[in-house]
């Protein structure tokens, strides 16, 4: 309740066998919105696990509104080959489902573990694909766990994640926000084209 009165997000990190399972993802947000005092609307899978389409059928029946959940965990980049928010589609059933995807661009493991970048390659690395997003006016999603903030642990994790939100400041182009505040805006510019 404390994060979510100071203005931060509050959403789901799906239990790793959850992304098969709509009634463990349902109960694990009425759960969160019960403990946060309020709507819980996104989600990601616990080791960015999914199934197409099955997953997303599962955070639809579960309720959810959004995903960030497409994206790599062993490299970065555009794993869904797009900078922009969309809607999955349920080629089983011939229709796109009521779940905006946001699919995730960089994560601070694979820029360190898998790829075994320094702090500065690593900011590189994120700060081009920050600028390919840019580019096409697109979106960018960045995963840093709060763990990193350890600096003994995880030495110039959280710098990267600072550098990289530093820039998007500094060249005042970019527009820094949540998950559900990008969800809220795509979806708002849906209902838009729509009328």
């Amino acid at each position: 309740r404390s994060l979510r009165s100071d203005g931060w997000e509050v959403a789901v990190h799906g239990s790793y066998d959850s992304y098969l399972d709509p009634e463990a993802l349902s109960d694990q947000r009425e759960k969160l919105e019960r403990v946060s005092g309020g709507p819980v609307r996104g989600v990601r899978q616990h080791y960015l696990r999914f199934r197409v389409p099955e997953t997303f059928r599962a955070q639809v029946d579960a309720g959810f509104a959004y995903d960030g959940t497409v994206g790599y965990r062993g490299t970065v980049g555009f794993r869904a080959g797009t900078a922009f928010p969309f809607r999955p589609f349920d080629t089983a059933a011939g229709q796109e489902l009521p779940l905006l995807e946001l699919p995730l661009t960089v994560m601070d493991g694979p820029l360190f573990w898998q790829l075994k970048l320094g702090s500065s390659e690593a900011s590189g690395r994120t700060l081009a694909l920050l600028e390919t997003a840019r580019s096409v006016e697109g979106l960018a999603v960045l995963l840093w766990h709060q763990r990193v903030w350890h600096e003994k642990r995880y030495p110039g994790w959280h710098q990267v994640y600072g550098r990289a939100v530093a820039h998007l400041y500094e060249e005042g182009q970019s527009w820094v926000a949540t998950a559900g505040q990008v969800a809220d805006w795509w979806l708002a510019r849906e209902a838009l084209q729509l009328e």
